[in-house]
């Protein structure tokens, strides 16, 4: 079992200063954005579930929407990806433990 799992956090966050400061935090934590509110990392178990406290602690229930889901984006991209196939952003050594 690795210790590290992949995964994808999607968001609609309607306040820029909100969803600023989740952008700010989720690049802090070393997550990849693939898109302008699409980020994607591999994470322990416990940073997974500090994204999601994060995401409880941002979020606006009546106007804002996430969902945070377990990938397997690194080895599925070459075959179901169009512009990402070459990109080392998705590596499993951009994540080396020290």
């Amino acid at each position: 079992m690795e210790i590290y799992q992949e995964f994808i956090a999607a968001y609609d966050i309607s306040e820029n200063r909100r969803r600023k400061k989740l952008y700010d935090t989720l690049l802090d934590m070393g997550l990849v954005p693939i898109q302008k509110s699409v980020f994607w990392g591999r994470t322990t178990n416990a940073e997974r579930k500090a994204i999601h406290r994060l995401f409880h602690q941002i979020m606006q229930k009546e106007t804002d929407r996430a969902f945070i889901v377990k990938a397997r984006l690194a080895e599925n991209l070459k075959s179901d990806s169009f512009g990402y196939e070459n990109n080392e952003c998705f590596s499993k050594d951009r994540f080396k433990v020290l």
